[in-house]
């Protein structure tokens, strides 16, 4: 699938964490990659992160 301008794509994931992950505010990357539709395989030297700031757990 190729995005075509404009298009917007939504994905959602749920984080699971143990019950006795400590209250307090964490950070999640996001990477994605490069993908050859032929072999299969990604393209790891194409890794582009994103990082999520802000995540709280708890009170």
């Amino acid at each position: 699938y190729l995005w075509k301008q404009g298009e917007f794509y939504r994905d959602v994931y749920d984080v699971l964490l143990g019950p006795d992950a400590p209250d307090g505010g964490y950070n999640a990357d996001i990477t994605w990659f490069d993908y050859d539709s032929v072999t299969g395989k990604r393209d790891d030297s194409s890794a582009k992160t994103f990082r999520l700031s802000s995540l709280r757990v708890g009170n």
